[in-house]
């Protein structure tokens, strides 16, 4: 784990979910090369990742996705990262399905012989309303089930997943022995200062907003769980270790790169707002990280996330003695070459322009 001094800083991506194409639309499988690719590509720089989390789609993997990607996690862990850390995303509408998912993991996890470093838990509220006193019943008693397997829960503050987590209710739960800290995604600067005041030795606060990463860093945090970490692992790495290096102008100036970056995940079209996750895929894509377009997208789409790249000066990955690695800044001839190369892979224009793999439909 990163160690600045005597301070322990973590970078955990939550690592996107990679789907393939495939003619059972139900049941999509996990595009399983592509998948290690970007596990082997964040862990060379990163700390470890959450997998299954939001940004992974774990609320709507199938069972079959989720044990496939359970299984890649630790076996990359086991053979080439066994010091990294594997978060596992339980987002389920109700205790009794988290502790279904806690107890698969453990099976899963005996098969391969590496084990999952913790599991992080949001307030099971999706479509129905729990009261404070219901949520922490809920929680404890998940705690306690993870407790059974000597594993930690870390919550999740996510309030679109239908509750927000409050001061008193994280003070109250994190006197449950495994409980060791918090992914707050609330956005909410006055609410992370509160749950900084409960960080201690065994109790971590994590920013999940990556917004706010200078905030952490400033403020005395454990770690991020950034998302840009899945495209951009190296610069982030720069980032803290500028920071702790005394340099904050060049920390800064990193954080703005990347950030900014983003800002060409939803294209400037109002019938395309809710494509992020499909456009962060196609970052990864066109970066060279995976060899796949998981996610149906245009030409037009695909160009604006590039010039996203381009102009941030975002390295693109090469594929060095079989790791994946950043290298120099992606460019126009790299997003020129990687749009052409989707008809060598067998990618088509269907009627809305989007590029599907010939005689496949993406969803």
């Amino acid at each position: 784990m990163a160690h600045y001094g005597d301070k322990e800083f973590l970078v955990l991506p939550p690592i996107p979910t990679i789907l393939a194409a495939q003619e059972d639309q139900i049941d999509r499988v996990v595009a399983e090369e592509d998948q290690q690719r970007v596990m082997r590509y964040v862990l060379s720089d990163c700390d470890g990742f959450l997998m299954g989390g939001t940004t992974g789609h774990g609320p709507t993997l199938t069972e079959n996705q989720f044990r496939t990607l359970l299984r890649l996690s630790l076996q990359v862990k086991k053979s080439h990262f066994p010091s990294k850390r594997v978060l596992v995303g339980a987002i389920e509408p109700s205790d009794g399905r988290v502790k279904e998912k806690i107890y698969k993991a453990i099976q899963i996890e005996k098969e391969i012989g590496a084990e999952v470093d913790g599991f992080v838990v949001p307030p099971q509220a999706f479509f129905y309303l729990k009261s404070p006193r219901e949520i922490y019943a809920a929680m404890k008693a998940i705690s306690e089930y993870a407790q059974r397997f000597n594993r930690p829960v870390y919550l999740y503050n996510i309030p679109r997943a239908g509750a927000t987590l409050r001061a008193q209710e994280v003070a109250e739960l994190k006197r449950c022995e495994n409980i060791r800290g918090i992914k707050d995604s609330s956005g909410e600067e006055a609410l992370y200062e509160e749950f900084l005041k409960l960080q201690d030795p065994t109790f971590g606060v994590y920013q999940g907003k990556p917004q706010l990463n200078l905030k952490v860093l400033e403020s005395g945090g454990r770690g991020i769980i950034d998302a840009n970490a899945n495209f951009a692992p190296a610069l982030i790495r720069e980032m803290v270790e500028r920071f702790f290096a005394g340099d904050r102008e060049k920390a800064a100036e990193i954080h703005r790169r990347v950030l900014n970056s983003t800002d060409y995940l939803n294209p400037k079209d109002p019938g395309f707002q809710e494509i992020r996750l499909a456009c962060r895929q196609g970052q990864l894509y066109l970066l060279g990280i995976i060899g796949t377009l998981p996610r149906p997208l245009t030409e037009p789409e695909l160009r604006y996330v590039g010039e996203g790249l381009i102009k941030n000066e975002i390295p693109k990955a090469e594929v060095i003695s079989g790791r994946v690695v950043p290298s120099a800044p992606f460019t126009k001839d790299d997003l020129d070459r990687r749009i052409g190369d989707l008809a060598a892979r067998g990618y088509v224009k269907n009627g809305e322009g989007r590029f599907e793999l010939k005689g496949y439909t993406l969803d």
